[in-house]
């Protein structure tokens, strides 16, 4: 995100892959950020809890890795941010 989360700063431009049922989302984290890089996870049928935390200045991009978990409804979701 572009800024904390209370200010609904979100992140557009992502490339997205999928390769046998893993679905991997990179965010390329370039350019001025005024207000810091974040990563906020919401958990919840309707986002009712965020949990957030501001990266290091020299994150150039993240990636979110997802696969169908074990269970109905559940992923198993790696974040990796270099």
């Amino acid at each position: 995100m572009n800024g904390p989360p209370e200010q609904l700063g979100e992140l557009a431009d992502f490339r997205q892959t999928r390769k046998s049922g893993v679905w991997t989302y990179t965010y390329q984290l370039e350019g001025k950020f005024p207000e810091g890089k974040w990563l906020a996870c919401t958990y919840g049928e309707a986002d009712q809890f965020t949990l957030a935390k501001r990266l290091d200045d020299n994150i150039h991009s993240c990636s979110f890795t997802f696969r169908k978990g074990k269970y109905v409804g559940q992923n198993d979701i790696v974040i990796a941010c270099k």
